[in-house]
C-alpha cells in the first residue's frame, strides 16, 4: 500500500468518512489520480462509495 493511500484510510478512521475535496486538501496529486487511488482501496475491499457526483463520499467497509 502506497503512502497516499495510507493517508486516505487515516483520515476516514480519525473523520469517519471522506471526500475528494477533503483529499485534495491532503495532496497534490490530480483529480485524476485521487480517482484512481479511491478506485483501488475499492478494488482492494478496504473503501466502499456512498452518495453520488457532488455527494459522493468514501467510507471503510463496513466490519473492518
Amino acid at each position: 500500500m502506497q503512502p497516499h493511500h495510507r493517508a486516505i484510510l487515516n483520515y476516514i478512521d480519525e473523520n469517519g468518512f471522506i471526500t475528494d475535496k477533503d483529499y485534495s486538501a491532503l495532496t497534490d496529486r490530480a483529480k485524476a489520480t485521487r480517482a484512481l487511488d479511491f478506485n483501488r482501496l475499492i478494488e482492494l475491499g478496504l473503501i466502499e462509495r456512498h452518495g453520488r457526483v457532488r455527494n459522493t463520499h468514501y467510507r471503510q467497509v463496513a466490519g473492518m
